[in-house]
């Protein structure tokens, strides 16, 4: 009957806006960083455009949690959702936000960021921790590991920190 459908309709219309409500949400952080979560289909290493909480297809109990990080470059500042698997650089290279670097690796430190809050794994990179201690990162391979402010510093200011160990 056209009672049946529409109410079928109804129904299927009401599923469609709970799950898209439920597939982002702000969620507002301590210090006042905006942070998106999604609720996607995978945490294969790449990033969505809302980068967030991201599910595998084959594995629903490992989460991927996005960070906020504040960037500022060249006297401009961004807002980027860092997910915990990717590194700060890459999510500047996605968002095409052009930014110094050139190895990738830690090696060259090319591409050095002071931390003004929060805090960064410094993973494979060749900084020596007590510079890093410092607040010094290599964007290359800082991965967020809470939501952090940072901004881009000359290669001279890193390089100076590294000799003088």
């Amino acid at each position: 009957s056209a009672d049946g459908f529409v109410q079928k309709n109804n129904n299927m219309a009401a599923a469609a806006s709970s799950i898209a409500s439920r597939r982002y949400m702000r969620v507002h952080t301590p210090r006042h960083f905006a942070r998106t979560i999604r609720l996607g289909k995978n945490c294969l290493g790449k990033t969505t455009s809302k980068g967030g909480i991201r599910r595998t297809s084959n594995d629903n109990k490992h989460i991927c949690h996005s960070f906020s990080v504040k960037l500022t470059h060249d006297g401009q500042t961004f807002e980027l959702d860092v997910p915990e698997d990717s590194t700060i650089l890459e999510v500047c290279n996605e968002q095409g936000i052009q930014v110094p670097h050139d190895c990738t690796m830690g090696v060259c430190m090319v591409c050095p960021a002071k931390l003004i809050t929060g805090n960064v794994d410094q993973g494979a990179g060749m900084l020596p921790d007590d510079v890093a201690e410092k607040g010094f990162t290599l964007l290359c391979t800082a991965t967020p590991t809470e939501d952090c402010e940072i901004e881009t510093i000359p290669e001279d200011e890193i390089l100076e920190e590294v000799m003088q160990q």
